[in-house]
């Protein structure tokens, strides 16, 4: 985990809302604007998550954070088949039964009009308290 939080929070950039999650999730799609899209090597950005509790109680619980990002379809919603990871997924640190809070930052670089947080648990009891913000 990491302590340093860059720059407060922009509500319009939330990504995940405090919840509480004990199965694999997709968060809601942000959409960035039809003109933000950067193509290229993409724009660098990271998904500042705030972990407030993590359950490892039977100790193989496990927590995995990735960013994935979709082009607009002609609707202008999140094109289902344009889905891709933008990020390294990252875990969640643990040690033995305690997990750590604290921030933790997914980092990527977006080429694309929409990006979500994505959620991976795996263990016999995973819960886990979070709430992550787009930092670009």
């Amino acid at each position: 985990m990491n302590s340093f939080i860059p720059g407060p929070p922009d509500a319009q950039l939330e990504l995940q809302a405090a919840a509480t999650k004990t199965a694999n999730f997709n968060g809601a799609w942000l959409d960035l604007g039809s003109s933000s899209a950067p193509g290229g090597i993409g724009m660098p950005v990271a998904g500042v998550v705030n972990v407030t509790a993590a359950d490892r109680a039977n100790g193989d619980e496990t927590y995995a954070l990735k960013l994935e990002q979709a082009d607009a379809d002609a609707n202008g919603a999140a094109d289902a088949a344009t889905i891709e990871t933008c990020s390294v997924p990252v875990s969640v640190p643990v040690a033995g039964t305690a997990a750590t809070t604290g921030i933790v930052l997914v980092k990527g670089f977006v080429t694309k009009r929409f990006v979500r947080l994505v959620l991976a648990v795996g263990g016999t009891t995973p819960s886990i308290t979070y709430e992550g913000n787009l930092n670009p």
